[in-house]
């Protein structure tokens, strides 16, 4: 049972992120939160205010209930735990659109460190943007995908949509390895035009932009075989974990 205002906040911020929970559902009051996890009403208290403070929840008068609009989306290694807990990676009323995937050279820095590569070797890149439940375009995802992975499972190229299901599961049923993520990693930087343009934000040449970046490694037994980079468009949030 939870026993701090933080696990009280964990606990009910997963239900929101699966689902369990929609917008617009009551959330439960202080002391039915502290009666169903047997811990004080002070802790109860403090663990669903943290959820209003995050944006997860509102009060109207009276009632707490889960944000209709929320300014909040889950990191890649959040949609690996959540498809474990619920057979879903994608929150409730989340979509994603403007997919693509290309086989093509790298010599970005970073993603060659990242993936223990030679800067010009090819990997696949994959694409998309992420949309909130009202069709706000909150996240700019890009992986960058290992040709190990590619030659297990080939449709990370071949297919142009989202893939379903995800690919780190059918690489798991052809090769019998679990493909595991690294903490994801925070960072804040200017936002270039590409992603300006992905986001939908139109914002003058003069005018610097500030985005949050996750950055999350995957590896298997082998080594490191996806590197993943969201930017998040400003005023959207992250869900923490615990």
């Amino acid at each position: 049972m939870p026993t701090t205002y933080a696990e009280v906040a964990a606990h009910y911020r997963r239900l929101i992120t699966d689902g369990e929970l929609a917008p617009g559902d009551l959330m439960p009051t202080v002391r039915a939160a502290a009666d169903a996890l047997g811990t004080t009403t002070k802790t109860a208290s403090r663990g669903l205010q943290a959820l209003d403070t995050e944006g997860l929840t509102e009060v109207v008068g009276s009632h707490r209930t889960v944000a209709a609009r929320q300014h909040v989306a889950v990191t890649g290694a959040q949609r690996a735990e959540m498809l474990t807990r619920t057979g879903r990676n994608y929150s409730p009323g989340e979509s994603s659109v403007d997919h693509s995937s290309e086989r093509a050279p790298v010599t970005d820095p970073l993603v060659c460190h990242q993936l223990d590569i030679e800067p010009g070797e090819e990997v696949v890149i994959r694409r998309r943007v992420f949309c909130g439940a009202d069709g706000e375009r909150q996240v700019y995802a890009t992986s960058w995908i290992h040709l190990r992975a590619y030659d297990v499972v080939p449709e990370v190229l071949t297919t142009k949509t989202r893939l379903t299901p995800w690919w780190h599961i059918t690489y798991k049923e052809r090769t019998g390895q679990e493909i595991h993520s690294s903490p994801t990693r925070l960072d804040a930087r200017q936002a270039t035009p590409e992603d300006l343009a992905a986001l939908g934000i139109d914002a003058p040449r003069s005018v610097s932009v500030a985005v949050l970046v996750e950055h999350t490694l995957w590896h298997d037994e082998t080594g490191p075989i996806e590197f993943f980079e969201d930017v998040r468009a400003p005023g959207v949030g992250y869900v923490v974990s615990k």
